[in-house]
């Protein structure tokens, strides 16, 4: 995913301004839809990593390197309650008790 921001400046302002704290209403409908496209990597990257580790294939180490504070912006938020019925039930109840983890303890 990274590799993708680096290379696109689009996705590089776009980025920085869900860790500002931007909502869906302040984006263009383009801008939008193509960070919900980007965002949508990183959702099934993570339910990737959780199937993984639920058929034994990782460790739960795998899980602290996910970044967890930049799904915890308001567009995120926003991205996963629109598109969560897509993704397999028991991975939205997992994600969501990993994303609302108070991350300062």
């Amino acid at each position: 995913m990274l590799t993708l921001v680096v290379e696109n400046e689009r996705l590089a302002y776009l980025m920085d301004e869900a860790f500002n704290g931007i909502t869906k209403a302040e984006l263009s409908k383009v801008d939008f839809s193509t960070f919900r496209a980007f965002a949508n990597i990183g959702f099934r990257r993570i339910e990737n990593i959780y199937l993984q580790h639920q058929n034994g294939f990782i460790s739960d180490d795998a899980f602290q390197r996910i970044g967890w504070d930049y799904y915890q912006s308001p567009l995120l938020r926003e991205i996963c309650e629109d598109r969560k019925k897509g993704f397999n039930p028991d991975f939205v109840t997992f994600y969501e008790k990993m994303r609302d983890k108070d991350l300062s303890k």
